[in-house]
């Protein structure tokens, strides 16, 4: 099988997405602001908007909007934030999805609070897209 990869732009270590069978997985997006590199101030509920701005982005470039996603996985460095973090991603997605929500140790930044990985639907036409 193969697969077509969409870097960043600047690149990072890791690319924003990979489209296959159909399908484009993004991984590791984070409420990281894409000019400065930086995590976005103000605790979970403005990265959770970061972090959803960048996929909301990355699915751009890939003519897709956020009406393209079927799956999300969130992880966060505290349970406790669930409920702000479900309630800002909510203001993001036009319909509920199947979700998962995972408590981690630590992200790769320590000011990091939220990473979150998307499933999303590629329409015929997208780059990669079988």
């Amino acid at each position: 099988m193969s697969f077509d990869v969409l870097d960043y732009d600047p690149p990072r270590r890791w690319a924003a997405a990979s489209v296959a069978g159909g399908f484009v997985f993004l991984a590791g997006e984070t409420g990281t602001d894409p000019v400065t590199m930086e995590p976005v101030a103000g605790g979970i509920e403005e990265q959770v908007a970061q972090t959803m701005r960048n996929i909301e982005a990355t699915l751009a470039r890939l003519g897709l909007g956020m009406d393209a996603i079927v799956r999300l996985t969130m992880y966060l460095t505290d349970m406790e934030d669930l409920p702000k973090a479900s309630a800002a991603r909510r203001q993001h997605l036009p319909r509920t999805l199947p979700s998962t929500a995972v408590q981690v140790c630590a992200l790769a930044h320590p000011d990091l609070l939220v990473e979150i990985d998307a499933i999303a639907v590629a329409r015929p036409g997208t780059p990669g897209a079988a």
